[in-house]
């Protein structure tokens, strides 16, 4: 062999040598991308639309994957956390519904002893010092004025005791209906 003929030689057994490593390698990355491409794609996919429409608290979509293996399990679970998160949304929007509605009442309900109160105080401010309000009016007046602030505590404390009454945690047990209407009688 001349040289060149030899250093052919040696180059395609050098070739001979490294193509099962070559073919192996291609393959092997060939069917990684096929297999990300065909299995994994679409639920990554999925999983990260449905993570960024839950982080900007968008729960109004549903999670969809085909398939069974575990990254679909995966969507399956997320698609329950969020119904999960959907209705505990609602429920505490509910709830924030409701503590509006009792914060509206309990500031009506607080106005206008609020307002009779400031009209009897700026009644007297004005009128007794300078002797037009006789002494029995003003005795009325006070008088007034400390049955509204008796309706001022009487509602707080019953706003405290609602409050109150919502920390408490609910253990049912079994009673004798006989003896509980008795007591709702009496």
């Amino acid at each position: 062999l001349n040289p060149d003929d030899y250093r052919s030689h040696q180059f395609y057994k050098l070739i001979d040598y490294l193509a099962p490593f070559f073919w192996s390698v291609l393959c092997l990355i060939c069917s990684a991308v096929i297999f990300y491409r065909m299995i994994l794609k679409r639920p990554f996919q999925v999983l990260e639309s449905a993570s960024a429409h839950i982080a900007d608290n968008d729960l109004d979509f549903q999670i969809a994957c085909d398939g069974n293996n575990e990254l679909t399990q995966l969507c399956r679970s997320f698609e329950i956390m969020r119904k999960s998160l959907d209705a505990n949304n609602h429920e505490m929007m509910g709830m924030i519904e409701q503590r509006k509605r009792l914060n509206d009442a309990y500031t009506h309900e607080l106005r206008t002893p609020v307002a009779i109160l400031r009209g009897y105080t700026d009644m007297i401010l004005k009128y007794y010092p300078i002797g037009q309000m006789p002494k029995e009016e003003l005795v009325e007046t006070v008088n007034t004025m400390s049955e509204h602030i008796d309706r001022i505590e009487a509602f707080t404390d019953s706003m405290n005791t609602i409050q109150k009454l919502e920390d408490i945690a609910i253990s049912p047990k079994d009673t004798d209906t006989r003896a509980f209407f008795e007591i709702i009688k009496n």
